[in-house]
């Protein structure tokens, strides 16, 4: 079955209908617009509705506005996407018939949108109502009729609802009111005097425990007030009825439900013809507020009587008597009869009685006094450290109703007296009555308990203070300096020992002296001012040292090491001055000993110098001898020695030839050794150059320029870390070249040769290493291996003059340096030398 022709639904429908695409361009309208409007399909559809409209009908004042109204509330379409109606407008139709031409009409405006959602097309459908229109102006008349008619029903109608809204509201008035008063309690009375006959409000009965529906009158209400509080307000009552007095009492009012309330309630008599014919008032209950009021005043009172014992315990020791009193005040506060303090046995669990009330006591054969009963109870809070409390509920959980029983007491409530981790003692309070402790009770017990226990061990450390003081005292006089406390203006306030018998004053006599005036200085004028001026700048916070004249009690004059110094508070200000002053006298003979004795050591180095720089002086003719009148002759037994075999060598034997050989040998190692052993003289004299110095590139250029005397051998050099150190390059470089040649030389004989090399800063110094593996050598000949012309092998093995080693120690000296060797015969060496190190050098 095929669906509805929506196109021609759409041309049938009975009601003009335009179709419009979002730019307002005419896209199809029904056969009903084409009747009203007159379009022709053909000349509009696919042009602007405003556009047409214009065209056809013209753009008068009342068709402008017209198609302004329909331009907004298409824009408004398809802002919100939601149909849009516009109101009534009147738009004239050209005549037919009988028709006049004038026509109204209601028009909307509807979103169309496709399957995806998107709005496509505006739909502008239609109404005529042109004849509703026309109805209402014929009925205009009659309505004015109907309009009087419900002008006079309206009115009657308004006071109607003015009454219901009247008495609504007392009803909610009376309701609000009765609440109200529900909610603060309150009510209100009336008696009638003459008769006693009276009201109250149900409020007013409910306070009195009452069915507020129950008759009442002035007897009924007197009844529920008793004694004192009776007789108070039968006098108020007779007051007001004779005199005309208002009245205001606070009672306690006995409530036909057995409670006990407070109560407030004010009472005003009604007069006619000058005597009083009813009295009325208002009642509240103020049970509450009462509370209140008595918690505030016994929190008050308890407040003053903690301030109380913390005052007791300070300005007095804790004595029995002060403890006595301390807790029979606050045995009144809490109501009760007994209590009982009891003090920790110092090394022990026994518990001492100190003070009590209401309980006996017995004195053990073995042990301090205790209760007699409770003791139990007393003994668990000690050992548990935490307040017990117990009453005829709870006594059998707490094991102890036999005790409990048998002393008669019904509540009991015990607390531990702790201070900094140490038991004190324990407190307990107990009642014979039925008698309930509150969290209130319990506060204030354990509260009083602390500042007991605090006060106890205060007096613990004021006595610890106290032997502390004594010792420091002692120290203080023992002390053999001189030691004084000035205040900040410079008066003395106290001294030890050892200064006072320095004058011929004693203690009492020089306290309160100004410190520089005093007679143990030998001091001038100028000496006066500068003790003033030391202890003034020590009072501003400075530490100040001095030599100071004192004058003994034999009137001899020393010399004094003085220090002012500031005492600081906690607040880092200065208290007072405290000065110490040391008798150098003894160290003034020293120094002078040990003036004469420098001089004496300054005279003898001087002479010392003059015979090293005349040793010096002949080293260095030495060396010049050496180097021209020993050279000489060497180089003559040597060239003598070479033209002997240049001129007879075809003549000579085979044997005189070997031994002229032998004789230049020998001629040129002689020149070597001259040669070396001024090479190492000169060493003490060279002038060290001090530069940071790159080991790692200078270690490069050394290997490097060796590598041309090693031929064919496989050697193979590793080169490690090598920091950076601070000397003479020249000297270190020559370092490096003798212990490189050496490891490079004693690995001769060595197929593969290895040489390591490596360097590390150890703490203050750097250390670098040099290990081979050839010939080694012998521990028990190390302390050798660094001496002048010292060989741990023979010259047939390993030529050399024994030199380099000691070369490389002189000038690792020279540097403040050390060196050191360690090795194995056959199984290579290894050479150190450390150089001092400085962070960032």
């Amino acid at each position: 079955m095929n669906g509805p022709d929506f196109q021609r639904v759409f041309l049938c429908a009975p009601s003009p209908m335009l179709l419009l695409a979002p730019d307002f361009r005419i896209v199809d309208f029904n056969e009903g617009f084409q009747r009203v409007s007159g379009f022709d399909r053909a000349g509009v559809v696919g042009r602007d509705l405003f556009a047409v409209v214009a065209e056809r009908f013209g753009e008068g004042e009342g068709q402008r506005e017209n198609m302004l109204a329909m331009r907004t509330s298409l824009e408004r379409v398809l802002r919100f996407r939601v149909a849009d109606e516009l109101p009534v407008q009147r738009f004239d139709v050209a005549p037919n018939g009988d028709d006049s031409g004038e026509r109204y009409w209601r028009s909307i405006n509807t979103p169309v949108f496709d399957g995806d959602g998107v709005l496509t097309h505006l739909l502008h459908r239609v109404e005529d109502v042109s004849e509703f229109v026309r109805l209402g102006r014929k009925s205009e008349t009659q309505a004015r009729t109907v309009d009087a008619l419900g002008e006079r029903n309206a009115a009657l109608e308004s006071e109607i609802r003015l009454r219901r809204a009247t008495e609504d509201r007392l009803r909610f008035h009376e309701s609000i009111q009765t609440e109200t008063g529900r909610i603060a309690k309150v009510g209100g009375w009336s008696f009638d005097p003459a008769t006693g006959e009276g009201y109250w409000t149900d409020e007013v009965a409910r306070i009195h425990g009452l069915d507020p529906r129950a008759y009442t009158s002035r007897d009924i209400g007197l009844s529920y007030y008793h004694d004192e509080h009776r007789e108070r307000i039968e006098a108020a009552l007779k007051g007001a009825v004779e005199d005309g007095l208002p009245f205001d009492l606070e009672l306690e009012l006995h409530a036909a439900d057995g409670s006990v309330r407070w109560v407030r309630t004010i009472g005003h008599p009604v007069f006619e013809d000058g005597r009083v014919v009813r009295l009325y008032g208002s009642f509240q209950d103020i049970s509450e507020i009462k509370a209140g009021q008595q918690a505030a005043e016994r929190q008050r009172r308890r407040l003053a009587l903690l301030a109380d014992v913390s005052r007791r315990l300070v300005v007095k020791e804790t004595t029995t008597r002060t403890l006595s009193g301390i807790f029979d005040d606050l045995a009144l506060e809490l109501g009760t009869e007994v209590y009982a303090f009891l003090e920790a046995v110092d090394a022990s669990p026994n518990l001492r009685l100190v003070c009590s009330e209401g309980l006996d006591t017995e004195d053990r054969p073995d042990g301090p006094s205790v209760l007699r009963s409770g003791s139990a109870l007393c003994e668990q809070v000690a050992r548990r450290r935490e307040s017990i409390l117990v009453d005829e509920t709870t006594a059998q959980e707490a094991g102890s109703s036999a005790e409990l029983v048998k002393a008669g007491i019904r509540a009991y409530s015990g607390h531990p007296l702790v201070a900094s981790g140490r038991l004190i003692g324990t407190v307990c309070f107990a009642s014979r009555s039925a008698h309930v402790f509150t969290e209130g009770d319990q506060h204030l017990m354990k509260a009083v308990a602390d500042q007991v226990a605090a006060a106890f061990e205060r007096r613990r450390l004021l006595e610890g203070l106290r032997r502390s003081e004594g010792r420091l005292r002692g120290i203080f006089d023992a002390v053999f300096a001189h030691v004084f406390l000035v205040s900040t203006d410079g008066r003395l306030l106290e001294a030890n020992r050892a200064f006072v018998e320095t004058t011929p004053w004693t203690k009492a006599e020089l306290i309160g002296r100004p410190l520089a005036e005093g007679p143990w200085w030998a001091h001038a004028a100028s000496q006066r001012e500068h003790i003033t001026r030391l202890v003034e700048r020590a009072a501003r916070g400075e530490v100040l040292r001095t030599e100071l004249s004192m004058r003994g009690r034999d009137g001899e004059a020393f010399p004094v090491d003085a220090v002012f110094s500031p005492l600081l508070g906690e607040a880092g200000q200065v208290l007072q001055v405290v000065g110490f002053g040391v008798d150098v006298r003894e160290r003034k003979r020293a120094e002078e000993e040990v003036r004469v004795l420098a001089a004496d050591l300054e005279r003898r180095v001087a002479e010392r110098t003059a015979q090293l720089q005349a040793s010096n002086r002949e080293l260095e003719a030495f060396s010049y001898t050496i180097s021209h009148d020993l050279r000489a002759p060497v180089r003559a037994v040597d060239g003598y020695a070479g033209a002997l075999v240049e001129d007879l060598g075809e003549t000579l034997p085979e044997d005189a030839l070997a031994y002229v050989s032998k004789i230049r040998a020998g001629a040129r190692r002689m020149g070597d050794l001259i040669d070396d052993l001024l090479g190492f003289a000169r060493l003490s004299r060279v002038e060290i150059q001090p530069v940071t110095v790159d080991v790692k590139a200078l270690v490069a250029e050394v290997v490097e320029e060796s590598a041309a005397e090693l031929g064919n051998r496989d050697v193979r050099i590793a080169c490690g870390d090598l920091p950076p150190c601070r000397g003479d390059r020249a000297l270190l470089r020559q370092v490096w070249s003798n212990l490189l040649g050496n490891a490079q030389k004693y690995t001769r004989k060595r197929a593969v040769a290895e040489i390591e090399i490596h360097g590390e800063v150890r703490e203050c110094e750097v250390v670098y290493r040099i290990k081979d593996n050839g010939a080694g050598f012998d521990m028990r000949h190390a302390d050798k291996l660094f001496g002048v012309f010292q060989r741990l092998h023979h010259e047939h093995e390993f030529e050399g003059t024994g030199v380099g080693l000691a070369v490389v120690r002189r000038i690792v000296e020279r540097h403040d340096g050390r060196t050191w060797a360690s090795g194995e015969r056959g199984k290579g060496a290894e050479f150190f030398f450390a150089l001092p190190f400085r962070e960032g050098e």
